[in-house]
């Protein structure tokens, strides 16, 4: 399968309520080769009228972040958890995951990247099938590792 077929699925979906109040889906964007995958929690109010990923507050952090790592845009394939923007920004639900989660692994599926990261508690969670980062076994660094945006911006070379 390919991205286009996966993003037009995605633009399509009804499995859960979000769509009833969404503007517009946000697959997520960038090559389909992309060695890096970054993850995000869910669109925002700017995510959901323009249908592109992290170009709101979160999506300024992390064009510094970026910028700071010598990467370009076009490299890296940007998306989240769920497609739909939460009413008022609100946690996910389980549901909501649950129902986009199948999009995602396509779509990881698919690019195959050689790093993928998680961007907050959120992602991290439902990636690694955990409660919170703190759970995470850190012995096995082989396995995908969670990053939060502000923490990248803020670490001091």
């Amino acid at each position: 399968m390919n991205l286009d077929i996966v993003g037009r699925k995605i633009i399509s979906c009804t499995f859960c309520d979000l769509c009833r109040s969404r503007r517009l889906a946000v697959p997520g964007e960038g090559p389909s080769n992309a060695s890096i995958m970054l993850i995000g929690e869910a669109p925002g109010i700017e995510e959901d009228r323009t249908g592109r990923p992290f170009v709101g507050r979160a999506g300024k952090l992390l064009t510094y972040a970026r910028d700071q790592s010598g990467r370009n845009r076009e490299e890296i394939f940007i998306t989240s958890i769920i497609k739909c923007r939460p009413p008022k920004n609100r946690k996910p639900k389980a549901f909501e995951i649950r129902s986009c989660l199948p999009y995602l692994w396509l779509q990881i599926k698919t690019i195959d990247p050689k790093l993928i990261c998680l961007m907050g508690n959120v992602s991290a969670s439902a990636v690694l099938n955990m409660q919170g980062v703190t759970a995470y076994p850190w012995t096995d660094l082989s396995e995908p590792l969670p990053y939060h945006i502000p923490s990248c911006c803020c670490s001091q070379k």
